[in-house]
């Protein structure tokens, strides 16, 4: 049983693969569940046992991408730490995902999906779990709790501190895939100093 498990996972994972592929490719509206299922070396039958419709695999494409918080739910604030050391660590664990290169075609997707396909974009997206952007409001209650940060508003802040992200480095290396490590650790520092220059007790 544990290795059909196994493999039943693998197969799910290799049909999401292949939905990416074929819509980058070819986009959403023309991709179809036999180029998929071909792509994925699989027969009709198997794509339509995981997933029922082009859109449900769509829907998980989507999701993986805005919702992935397998990492960044670690995180938590730490009073004996630096700010600083917390901060970078949250964005790292933010962009992780995104800068992998295998993500970065799920990413081409979600933008394709959001521009040629408005309304199906954000009707799956309102169903997505946002918990991941609340970290950092968590963070920084926890921060002031311990008199270390002073914010007026939080939510203002946390929307202001992930746009940042997404400028600097989601958006850049979806499109031109250039980002190098030096850089991100680079950008990661200036992102960290502004906050904590703005919000941090002195």
């Amino acid at each position: 049983m544990p290795r059909k498990e196994r493999d039943t996972s693998k197969k799910r994972k290799e049909l999401i693969d292949a939905a990416v592929a074929i819509f980058e490719e070819v986009g959403f509206e023309a991709a179809t569940m036999e180029q998929i299922a071909f792509r994925a070396g699989a027969v009709k039958k198997t794509l339509y046992n995981h997933f029922e419709t082009k859109e449900k695999l769509l829907e998980v494409i989507i999701g993986k991408c805005i919702s992935n918080k397998a990492d960044i739910t670690k995180l938590c604030y730490s009073p004996d730490s630096p700010l600083k050391d917390q901060l970078i660590e949250l964005i790292k664990l933010r962009i992780k995902n995104f800068i992998d290169p295998e993500a970065v075609k799920s990413m081409r997707v979600l933008f394709n999906t959001h521009t040629r396909h408005k309304e199906l974009f954000n009707r799956m997206y309102s169903g997505i779990d946002m918990h991941n952007e609340n970290i950092l409001i968590d963070w920084i209650t926890k921060a002031e709790k311990d008199k270390r940060i002073m914010v007026a508003d939080k939510e203002m802040v946390s929307y202001i501190f992930w746009s940042m992200i997404y400028g600097a480095f989601i958006w850049p290396h979806t499109m031109n895939n250039t980002l190098q490590p030096e850089e991100i650790n680079k950008i990661t520092n200036e992102i960290a100093d502004m906050f904590l220059c703005r919000y941090e007790v002195k």
